[in-house]
């Protein structure tokens, strides 16, 4: 497969950039008050430290 494929670069970003939010702002924390009740909130709260648990320390968002 790799012998017949020629990868070529492309910019996508302008997908992305025009999007006012890829959540449709749903996210808590960042978007409305976290709520330990919900269960949506509480899933994402849990991947969230999931993923933080093995990058150990450092920076993750860059703003």
């Amino acid at each position: 497969m790799d012998a017949n494929l020629i990868p070529e670069e492309v910019d996508s970003s302008f997908l992305y950039e025009a999007m006012e939010s890829q959540s449709d702002g749903c996210l808590p924390v960042i978007y409305r008050e976290f709520d330990g009740q919900r269960r949506d909130h509480f899933a994402d709260r849990g991947r969230v430290l999931d993923f933080l648990s093995i990058l150990g320390p450092g920076r993750i968002l860059d703003f």
